[in-house]
């Protein structure tokens, strides 16, 4: 039997000044635990903020860009 492995992720940074772009993969954190990862998937014109597409069961969410309630990881 052939064991398939994921390729190695990148590791994630915290991002004080990040302009999302569609396709980045992020995770939410609060108190250094992901709340919340996905990849960006649409971002408003006006660069505002920016909607995740979810990993597993989450649902889509809408990230308002200046919000720190959270960290942005990517």
């Amino acid at each position: 039997m052939i064991e398939q492995t994921s390729p190695p992720q990148p590791a994630r940074r915290r991002h004080c000044h990040w302009t999302p772009n569609a396709g980045d993969r992020i995770e939410l954190r609060t108190g250094g635990t992901t709340i919340h990862a996905g990849r960006v998937e649409t971002v408003m014109p006006d660069q505002s903020g920016f909607w995740i597409a979810p990993d597993g069961v989450n649902q889509r969410r809408y990230i308002l860009i200046g919000d720190d309630s959270f960290e942005i990881w990517a």
